[in-house]
């Protein structure tokens, strides 16, 4: 808001784990992957990627870990989510935020939660639902959510995010991923102008 088939199609991805990210988020080409549609039967969750981020060029770069959340990280977690609904000016009861937590955590339920950590501190999640489609025999990912705190904002920890979905993507046999953001968004649209098409769709919705 921030698409199963025997045959595989086409992917482009470079395997490494490793890039430099600079403090003007750009980053050398270690770690690349597009994911079009290929094949698996279910979605997996992959080790954690490891990845290096450095808060301007001259300093020595950090090590950004990108991995699944576990019940361990709740309380880093919850102040991610409530900064998330209040940047889109939203409320939702406790109620909702413990259901959310406990859908990660369970690994039969289709919704994933990825955290970029700088050492021991969590510095962004990105939050997905996978799902049936009616244009592809694949599952599609709808990128519901992604925050990251202040002081990492362009230093590339938001790309970073969305390409280890694109990896896991690759591996799990989505045919998509997919994501909105409102039209004011103006900052976030730079960076997804870069890694993604813009559909040209608009979004309506009725709520019940």
């Amino acid at each position: 808001m921030a698409s199963i088939a025997s045959s595989r199609s086409s992917i482009s991805t470079d395997h490494g784990v490793l890039r430099r990210v600079t403090g003007k988020g750009r980053i050398a080409a270690l770690f690349h992957a597009r994911v079009e549609c290929i094949h698996s039967n279910n979605p997996l969750v992959s080790p954690p990627v490891t990845l290096m981020l450095a808060r301007n060029a001259m300093e020595i770069a950090m090590p950004l870990v990108i991995r699944p959340l576990t019940p361990a990280d709740r309380a880093q977690w919850e102040p991610l989510w409530r900064g998330y609904l209040t940047f889109y000016k939203a409320s939702l009861p406790a109620e909702l935020t413990e259901t959310n937590w406990q859908r990660f955590m369970d690994p039969n339920e289709p919704m994933h939660v990825w955290g970029a950590f700088e050492g021991e501190k969590l510095l962004g999640i990105v939050q997905c639902v996978v799902h049936r489609t009616s244009w592809s025999e694949k599952y599609s990912c709808y990128l519901q959510d992604l925050f990251t705190v202040p002081e990492a904002r362009g230093k590339g920890v938001g790309r970073a995010l969305i390409e280890h979905v694109y990896a896991e993507g690759a591996k799990a046999d989505w045919c998509r991923v997919y994501w909105q953001t409102h039209e004011t968004n103006a900052e976030a649209q730079v960076l997804y102008n870069k890694v993604a098409d813009r559909s040209g769709f608009i979004v309506y919705r009725h709520n019940l």
